[in-house]
């Protein structure tokens, strides 16, 4: 992405000598310090497991969708049960978080948002 021009420049730089991306995992390593030093291992997973549930969530809907406007072709097993209880799984999970942990649910949501600019 970042030689595309879709991310920091920096992040695109190779070492001469190994031919791994220095600028990449540098910047992954200080995002995931900040991370650690931000709170307990607990409250971190719980964010890092709300946000991605949201995506799992968003999965499961747009299989449904696409499976409904006919762009899904292949016969799959359990559906349209198997998908339709996915998505209520996960909206409860999503909704317990939200109301018995809403800082890490906030935490998670913003997390994952702060991608949205680059993309």
């Amino acid at each position: 992405m970042a030689i595309d021009g879709f991310f920091f420049k920096t992040a695109a730089a190779v070492n001469d000598r190994f031919q791994t991306p220095h600028g990449s995992l540098l910047l992954g390593m200080l995002i995931s310090c900040i991370l650690v030093f931000s709170g307990s291992f607990e409250s971190l997973t719980n964010m890092i497991v709300f946000a991605g549930f949201v995506f799992y969530c968003m999965m499961a809907v747009g299989v449904v969708l696409l499976k409904r406007k006919g762009k899904i072709k292949a016969e799959n097993i359990g559906y349209p049960v198997v998908p339709i209880l996915f998505i209520v799984c996960s909206v409860a999970l999503m909704l317990n978080t939200i109301f018995t942990e809403p800082v890490n649910a906030g935490w998670g949501l913003i997390l994952m948002f702060t991608g949205v600019p680059l993309f």
